[in-house]
């Protein structure tokens, strides 16, 4: 406030007017980080289909190409197996348990059946984050229903600036496949120095 007075600045409204001098100011387009993005994939895979062009908006979500990558498959067997292991273990401990609970058994055959199964359990819920971050719902999975390929997915809405794969060609994990960018949240960043702020 003392400086304000100091200096009699006076605050108004916006208005158009006719500058009578002009002022060259140096500055850059800039676009906030949430909305450009570099779209990768955690696993490798030969691009099956692209679905997309340069210069075309997406929205996000929309499946921009399949890749196919034979690993998986075994992962998701891997799911399965152990999901069919799981169902036998249960019930193995609850024998087990049912057999300690009534002094039938050693401490060592239960403990030996708790730790087989709480085993399985961390394989089971490592294997279902692994396809959960490559886009397969294990709820959905079955030995009839087997994914071979994984969607490559837009992440956020924009404009595809930059497209670094073809058909047929391997793409590496991680690499850059697709580059977006949301030109509607584009600004300008001016610098004027306070010499020219009247």
């Amino acid at each position: 406030d003392e400086q304000m007075k100091a200096i009699d600045l006076k605050l108004g409204q916006v208005e158009r007017k006719n500058l009578t001098t002009t002022l060259k100011i140096n500055g850059k387009l800039s676009l906030p980080p949430q909305h450009q993005a570099q779209v990768s994939m955690l696993i490798g895979g030969v691009v099956k289909n692209i679905y997309v062009q340069e210069g075309e908006f997406v929205n996000a979500g929309k499946v921009m190409a399949i890749i196919t990558n034979a690993d998986i498959i075994k992962d998701q067997q891997d799911y399965l197996e152990n999901m069919a292991n799981l169902t036998y273990l249960e019930k193995e401990y609850q024998r087990q348990k049912s057999l300690r609970d009534d002094d039938i058994n050693a401490g060592k055959i239960y403990q030996q059946a708790q730790r087989e199964l709480q085993i399985a359990q961390s394989r089971r819920a490592t294997i279902k984050s692994k396809l959960g971050q490559l886009g397969i719902d294990v709820n959905n999975l079955s030995a009839q229903n087997i994914h071979t390929s994984l969607a490559v997915l837009s992440p956020i809405s924009g404009y595809i600036q930059k497209i670094n794969i073809s058909m047929g060609k391997f793409a590496d994990a991680n690499a850059t496949l697709f580059e977006i960018v949301d030109n509607r949240y584009l600004h300008l960043d001016l610098k004027v120095f306070e010499k020219d702020l009247h």
